[in-house]
């Protein structure tokens, strides 16, 4: 009787989460909402990289990856990265491994499509973990290959792994706690939004 009323119960919350979705669809597939957020994140990710700042404690990666789940539009989820990437490094400056940030936060924008249509605390960090890996493995391969500080086998390629683990942390702290911070923060925003649009109506 009690794995009954459990299994009902499991059921209801779905369904309720099912029909809030629904409902704040409608609300988000409205352009001036869309664009709105969309801006907002670009402003986010942009700033965190313009403020003083710990290194690589900024909210770009946690951008991609949440864009990447929620941006209806996969090409358009891939273009914010690249957009923020680019408007801060026209004022910071252009460099060398360039590419290879760049390819590391398109390659989160993909793991945020493995979240459209599965969503747990768990996922999250662990897709959040794996985002800071892809950019310490890519990023520092590029210092590698395209630096002289490092010699060009695999000594140097580890030597340069291994000079950049004191900001692996950073990293790996920024992405999470902007992750949490943005998809906490929107499921929370669309509860509040769903509720008020049945409130009203």
């Amino acid at each position: 009787m009690r794995q009954e009323q459990l299994q009902t119960t499991q059921q209801n919350a779905q369904k309720k989460r099912q029909s809030e979705s629904k409902t704040f669809g409608k609300i988000w597939g409205q352009s001036s909402t869309s664009l709105f957020l969309l801006v907002g994140l670009m402003i986010l990710a942009v700033f965190s990289r313009l403020i003083p700042h710990p290194w690589n404690f900024t909210a770009v990666g946690a951008v991609a990856l949440f864009g990447g789940t929620y941006i209806q539009s996969k090409r358009v989820s891939l273009m914010l990265p690249f957009v923020v990437l680019l408007m801060s490094d026209l004022i910071l400056g252009f460099h060398e491994t360039m590419i290879f940030v760049y390819g590391a936060f398109l390659l989160t924008v993909l793991l945020g499509w493995t979240l459209r249509a599965k969503k747990s605390a768990g996922l999250l960090a662990y897709n959040s973990l794996m985002a800071s890996s892809l950019f310490f493995f890519i990023t520092n391969a590029g210092v590698w290959w395209t630096q002289e500080m490092y010699t060009k086998d695999l000594s140097g390629l580890l030597t340069s792994y291994a000079m950049a683990l004191p900001f692996f942390g950073n990293q790996i702290a920024g992405d999470l706690f902007f992750s949490v911070t943005l998809f906490a923060g929107y499921e929370l925003l669309k509860r509040a939004v769903v509720s008020l649009h049945s409130s009203s109506h």
